[in-house]
């Protein structure tokens, strides 16, 4: 298991996930309903609908994204 939700450390400028409202210190709580502290998680998948519960600052959220295929580079990196 984690040990706690997954924070969010980086995103690429002018990628899905910073589209999608994501920033650095935010913290994804949940993707479709799986905990994101558990060890196998649901990672993006391009074409694909979930669900994730994001935590910024003090305001919790859903949000619906889907994943778009991106170039072989990095577009987020999580903290351990």
């Amino acid at each position: 298991m984690h040990a706690g939700p997954r924070v969010v450390s980086e995103v690429a400028t002018g990628s899905p996930t910073a589209k999608a409202g994501l920033s650095v210190g935010d913290a994804i709580l949940e993707v479709n309903g799986v905990d994101a502290t558990a060890e196998k998680w649901p990672l993006p998948t391009p074409g694909i609908t979930y669900v994730q519960r994001v935590k910024h600052g003090d305001l919790e959220q859903e949000e619906v994204i889907m994943p778009i295929a991106m170039p072989a580079r990095k577009v987020i990196q999580f903290h351990p």
